[in-house]
């Protein structure tokens, strides 16, 4: 005798509704444990639920110590200007932002703590930074500018010497 012709047993159930054919009962078991595993492995379910990253101890150096020499980065010797600097969880945007400040943002996307290739689009104050992996967009800010994320790019400390032309980039990666 197959599967096929066997009938279903019936389970009882402890209400006054129908009971429930036993395949159906292993089926929506099987199903609410399966959306159960995703959600867990999406983050919980909440767009921010990860929150922002866990800042070190008082006293702790800093991990991430650059210092930028402006003359070997021609895009930013003018304001809203934007470099690329380094790599992964260790690079950052540099944008200029007056002529003796600048902004270092983070690499890391706040949305999926993705690190990974960014695109800049626009040009001048209107540019954007576009996250590769789900499409979060930043204005030079690093403020979020569509609903793909509530929480903006992780900022670093900059120091502007003058007279050195370069700029020293201090945080916590």
């Amino acid at each position: 005798m197959t599967n096929e012709s066997r009938p279903g047993r019936i389970l009882p159930v402890l209400s006054q509704d129908a009971p429930i054919d036993r395949r159906a009962f292993l089926r929506g078991t099987l199903e609410a444990s399966a959306l159960a595993v995703l959600v867990a492995a999406c983050g919980g379910g909440g767009e921010g639920s990860t929150g922002p990253a866990p800042e070190p101890p008082p006293g702790t150096p800093p991990n991430l110590d650059v210092t930028v020499n402006l003359a070997s980065q021609p895009a930013l010797a003018t304001v809203n200007g934007v470099a690329q600097i380094g790599s992964g969880a260790r690079g950052f945007f540099l944008v200029r932002t007056g002529t003796d400040s600048f902004r270092a943002l983070s690499f890391v996307c706040p949305h999926e703590r993705a690190n990974n290739q960014w695109s800049v689009r626009g040009s001048g104050a209107s540019q954007r930074f576009v996250c590769n992996n789900h499409g979060a967009e930043f204005d030079l800010s690093g403020a979020p500018q569509n609903t793909v994320t509530r929480n903006g790019m992780r900022r670093f400390t900059t120091e502007f010497n003058a007279a050195a032309n370069t700029v020293r980039v201090t945080g916590f990666v």
